[in-house]
């Protein structure tokens, strides 16, 4: 296997069994550091840790591979060229207009962000791709967040409830937050390879189904909810994408599924007489103001709006890395800030899609990265209509696809874990462009 690209996979594989965040447990945030922390936590020389290591490794081989076979343009380069202009842009007003609330240490975590996505992007993007690689990276991928899942059942299963973080009654079903970009990873591929009918016998529908509901399942019955808005516009996308809408069978099927969907619940609430904190259906008794995490992320809405409006910030944003004023006071959510900005009107993070992009950038940046999006799913549609791919590799461009606008829109570009796998999906997307170019990847059939 060429060193880039099993570098590269390597790196993946490292990320993924590791815990960047333990958001199930109550020691987040404290010196702890056991095997799956290390990673991200034990600093080596000049404070790098052992993924800044890995990963300048693998950048360096991707810049060899520059040198050795010349520098191939894409399209899709245009993604990280104007994210570093921002970032730059934004680095500058940060310089002139830092206040005493403000930190090199935060400056300095926003950035490691962007480089990170910056960075992974152009070593997957040099990699010579082939059908066979983008099969090899699409299992790998699974059985990473079949390792992850794994790793947050045996932990749920190990660590004392005592020890655990609960939310609605229940203890958290995954062990880091930043985990979550590999399954839906994992799912929207199954999705996708279904729609894009490459589960053909009995064999392969049994556990693709199997694992396809359950994912829903816990979707759809979990404590989150966020995923409850994102699943149904990524169903949506199916829809429109394979024009299911013009089907008969597809209006059919899904006014059964409603039928039954709606039935099940009206049995649960009848049976119990009312929805309990315990009960699968609670989630969806919590869109109000009286659940805090509602009403923090209304509050910093508000806020967002006032702080670019307040600070003269509405083109620009406010800095690369500063933090936001509560201009309308926000309730005492522990759960939203680290335990420094507790009792404090000056926060870093936001909990809303793209409010902390829009705090850096701007309204200017947030325009420049919505036209940024459709560019990458403009071109990855592309490569689905001229690519000759068997229907896993179909499916692995538009998961991938998903799995970038989830973690643009919903995350904000924030995590450096997050990043580095979107980073390498847009590379992959970006290197199979290139490769049906150059013709490893065969151009489909004209008829």
């Amino acid at each position: 296997m060429p060193v880039l690209f099993g570098g590269t996979l390597a790196l993946l594989g490292v990320i993924a069994i590791s815990r960047y965040d333990p958001t199930s447990l109550i020691f987040r945030g404290n010196d702890a550091i056991d095997f799956f922390g290390w990673f991200w936590r034990y600093r080596l020389a000049a404070g790098a840790t052992f993924v800044d290591v890995l990963l300048a490794a693998v950048v360096a081989a991707a810049a060899i591979e520059c040198v050795r076979r010349g520098w191939r343009s894409s399209h899709l380069d245009a993604v990280p060229a104007m994210l570093a202009l921002l970032v730059g842009v934004s680095a500058a007003i940060t310089a002139g207009w830092a206040g005493p609330q403000d930190s090199l240490h935060d400056v300095l975590f926003q950035c490691r962000n962007y480089l990170y996505f910056m960075a992974i992007y152009f070593a997957a993007s040099r990699i010579s791709w082939t059908e066979g690689r983008l099969r090899r990276a699409t299992v790998w991928i699974v059985l990473l967040s079949l390792a992850a899942a794994v790793l947050s059942l045996w932990e749920t299963s190990t660590v004392p409830t005592a020890s655990q973080v609960s939310k609605a009654g229940r203890s958290l079903g995954v062990r880091d937050i930043a985990d979550v970009p590999f399954l839906l990873f994992s799912q929207f591929w199954l999705l996708m390879l279904i729609a894009e009918r490459g589960v053909r016998f009995w064999w392969q529908k049994v556990p693709v189904f199997g694992a396809l509901a359950y994912g829903l399942y816990q979707v759809f019955t979990g404590v989150g909810k966020t995923l409850l808005v994102v699943y149904p516009a990524v169903l949506a996308y199916i829809v429109w994408s394979y024009r299911l809408h013009l089907r008969r069978v597809f209006w059919t099927a899904g006014a059964v599924i409603a039928a039954i969907l709606f039935a099940g619940f009206a049995i649960a609430v009848w049976t119990t007489g009312e929805v309990r904190i315990r009960s699968p259906l609670y989630v969806y008794t919590t869109f109000n103001m009286e659940d805090l995490s509602v009403a923090t992320r209304i509050g910093q809405a508000e806020n967002f709006a006032l702080n670019l409006y307040e600070r003269g910030a509405v083109l620009q944003g406010i800095g690369i890395g500063r933090k936001w004023y509560t201009y309308v006071p926000v309730p005492e959510d522990r759960a939203a800030y680290p335990a420094a900005e507790w009792q404090s009107r000056w926060h870093l993070g936001a909990h809303v899609p793209l409010l902390r992009l829009g705090l850096d950038f701007g309204l200017g940046g947030l325009a420049v990265i919505g036209i940024l999006i459709l560019l990458v799913f403009r071109e990855g549609r592309r490569f689905l209509v001229s690519a000759s791919v068997t229907p896993a590799a179909r499916a692995f461009i538009q998961a991938a696809l998903l799995v970038l606008a989830f973690q643009v829109v919903i995350n904000s570009l924030i995590g450096p874990k997050t990043n580095l796998l979107a980073g390498f999906l847009l590379g992959a997307i970006s290197g199979a462009i290139d490769a049906v170019k150059r013709g490893t990847i065969q151009h489909a059939r004209r008829h």
